[in-house]
């Protein structure tokens, strides 16, 4: 509830880090079967909003296994992400009474 209370208080910083990794990766992940989400929310964002857990994927072509920039690859893939595993990282879980 931590990370959809931060993206709902501040959607443009949400979308920004979206941006960063749009095309190039694809978010997965389970999804609530009824969640209320927000009107204003916008609609890149709802997507994430809805889920109760996410990951992000990369698809690459089956040559790259073989290829010797693999590592390269990988390692750009794991930056490009950084950003978005450091946001997701700072939002505090919320304490149970």
């Amino acid at each position: 509830d931590a990370l959809r209370c931060r993206m709902r208080a501040a959607p443009q910083e949400a979308l920004s880090l979206l941006a960063g990794v749009e095309g190039a990766f694809s978010m997965h992940g389970e999804c609530f079967r009824r969640i209320r989400v927000p009107q204003e929310l916008p609609e890149a964002l709802r997507g994430w909003d809805i889920r109760k857990s996410f990951y992000f994927e990369q698809a690459l072509p089956f040559s790259a296994a073989r290829s010797s920039e693999l590592p390269e690859v990988i390692g750009a893939g794991f930056a490009r992400l950084k950003p978005l595993y450091d946001y997701v990282s700072a939002c505090a879980p919320e304490e149970e009474e």
